[in-house]
């Protein structure tokens, strides 16, 4: 298992609570979130979660991020009620993250693209599996990442090369960004990029 790149604390909502249903679940998505709570760091949000208010909602998710890093709400293994569709695939199969609306967005941002790809490499899950809220609830969220998504994509995909052993087949990625117009779609997946063929990546996706 490799070790969260960045601070992790674990402080699970307690066995028991209306907002922690125990229900066992496998991992097919991660489903990003603003936490549309200006100014509520991590910590915040994990007294939240456990108090009356969230357990009689009920809601829940598995982490949240804010510009020090992330705290964990819930195992990996449980679902949580996150996204909005009931017993859909969205609270049933997927990992909820919140990102905090801080003074330090960009460092939240930064935060959660590192938490992502080590979960992505920790579950076996693509890039393709990371949705916002939005994928399975008509609504605007996560309401200020949603007009930077695919540079947050890319972001994602560079910390998930940096988590990566060598030798690595992207072959998927690549193929992804190729029909995005992203890349060409020549490189072969033994390929190591060059850091000016990155910010070339990353200049396209924030445009």
């Amino acid at each position: 298992m490799l070790k969260c790149p960045i601070p992790l604390v674990e402080d699970l909502i307690p066995e028991g609570r209306g907002n922690r249903p125990g229900g066992t679940m496998v991992p097919k998505y991660l489903t990003i979130h603003d936490t549309a709570d200006p100014g509520a760091t991590a910590k915040d949000e994990a007294g939240y979660l456990k108090g009356n208010d969230a357990a009689e909602a009920p809601v829940s998710w598995h982490f949240t991020v804010d510009d020090q890093g992330a705290y964990q709400h819930l195992p990996l293994g449980e679902h949580g009620w996150h996204a909005a569709d009931g017993r859909g695939p969205g609270n049933m199969t997927s990992i909820g993250i919140e990102l905090c609306e801080v003074q330090d967005r960009q460092a939240v941002e930064r935060n959660a693209a590192k938490l992502v790809a080590w979960l992505l490499v920790e579950t076996g899950l693509e890039v393709s599996r990371m949705v916002p809220h939005r994928h399975w609830y008509p609504k605007d969220c996560p309401r200020l990442l949603l007009p930077r998504w695919d540079a947050f994509v890319g972001r994602v995909y560079l910390e998930k090369y940096r988590l990566l052993p060598v030798p690595w087949d992207p072959s998927m990625e690549i193929a992804l960004l190729a029909d995005r117009g992203i890349v060409n779609g020549t490189h072969k997946p033994t390929d190591r990029p060059t850091w000016g063929e990155l910010a070339t990546v990353l200049n396209r996706l924030s445009t």
